[in-house]
């Protein structure tokens, strides 16, 4: 009897220590997958502050994006306005040049119309010039003549 007492109690015994270390082996266990999950839910919570975080940015970014966008075409609208001022501003120029084009070639014209009408009466001012010379000669002969008969 004590035998197979012994030999249960052998048997209790060695299914004791086979439990015990299976439940040391189980705590161990469960304690890095406590670890693990203390790691995972840090991780979780570094991960939300990062997506936070790059959220923020990413809202910043739309933000500075749409106000560059905004300025930009800004910028853009303005120069184009500049731009057709001084295409007006040029058509208008053009035109005024060809208005004194046609203004200097109607005073070129007229200046060689009154060239030649120049011409004209300064020879008439010779040929009259030439007359008077004629006619005092005349009037001295006669006036000499006339002295000489009284």
């Amino acid at each position: 009897v004590t035998s197979e007492r012994d030999k249960v109690a052998a048997m209790l015994s060695d299914t004791v220590c086979k439990f015990t270390a299976k439940l040391e082996e189980y705590k161990h266990a469960l304690q890095i997958t406590e670890e693990r999950a203390v790691a995972a839910e840090t991780d979780n919570h570094s991960l939300r502050n990062a997506l936070k975080t790059t959220a923020t940015e990413r809202d910043t970014l739309r933000t500075t994006i749409d106000t560059e966008r905004a300025t930009t075409f800004e910028v853009i609208n303005d120069y184009q306005a500049r731009v057709s001022k001084h295409l007006t501003q040029i058509r208008s120029l053009e035109e005024l040049s060809q208005k004194q084009q046609a203004q200097n070639g109607v005073l070129i014209e007229q200046r060689e119309e009154a060239r030649k009408k120049l011409l004209i009466l300064q020879g008439v001012e010779e040929s009259q010039n030439v007359q008077i010379s004629d006619m005092r000669k005349q009037i001295n002969a006669l006036e000499k003549e006339k002295r000489e008969n009284k």
